[in-house]
This record gives structure tokens, sequence and C-alpha cells, in this order.
């Protein structure tokens, strides 16, 4: 008859945990270092079309869990400045909010972000991914 630790350990019960444990480490939306320079990249772009797939894949992230902070409220600022006029080569008609609607949208990132920096020491805040 075998002994209650070699029975343990053939179940699993015993695993080597310092194997297991990842220090440091956290889980993120993106699936590599590159898929983030790509991002970084082409939201800080002059193209359009760059700007519009990186505020894609950011959906993308978002959709998947939790995105950092910072990642959130410039890709709301970026996507702000989409619709702001004086940000844009090209002037769509009918396409642009009201001076008073992207005066909010601006102040409304702005407040969020404070709020969220200012509130993420607290765990609770990133294991609920607040949204406001």
């Amino acid at each position: 008859m075998r002994g209650n630790s070699e029975m343990e350990s053939m179940l699993g019960f015993n695993e080597n945990l310092q194997d297991d444990v990842v220090e440091d480490k956290k889980l993120v939306p993106w699936m590599s270092w590159d898929e983030w320079k790509f991002v970084r990249g082409s939201l800080f772009s002059s193209s359009p079309n760059a700007v519009a797939s990186a505020l894609k894949r950011i959906s993308t992230w978002r959709s998947r869990g939790c995105i950092p902070v910072a990642v959130e409220v410039t890709a709301s600022i970026i996507e702000i400045q989409q619709q702001d006029p004086y940000f844009m080569n090209e002037l769509n008609d009918g396409c642009s909010e009201s001076e008073e609607m992207l005066s909010m949208l601006y102040c409304m990132a702005i407040v969020r972000q404070v709020i969220l920096f200012s509130f993420s020491d607290f765990s609770f805040l990133w294991a609920l991914c607040i949204t406001i």
C-alpha cells in the first residue's frame, strides 16, 4: 500500500507550487508586446485609418476585460478628437458634434481620468472595472 503523501503526489495534490507562481505578472488584454506597440504607434498617427484601427483594437481589449486606466482614458480622448472639427483634416458636414457637446465630452473624459487615477490604489476598482 502506498503512503498518503505518495498518493497525494500522484493525484496532483502535492504540486510544486513554486513552478506555478508567476511573480510581478498581470493579465492584460493585448496578445503581445507587438500588438501593444502597434496600437500605441497607430493611436498617435496622422493617418485616420491607423487611428481607427488602433481604436478598434482598444475596443477589443475592452471586451476582454479591464484595461489600464491610462489606455482607457487616452482612447476616450482620441475618440472625442475624431469628432472634433479642430482635429479633423477633412471637415464632413453633419459629422461633428456641437461645440457644447464636445466640451462636455472632453470634460467627462478628464473628470473620469482624475477619478480613476485618484482611486487606482483601491484594488476593488480594478476588480470591478468601473465604467463611468
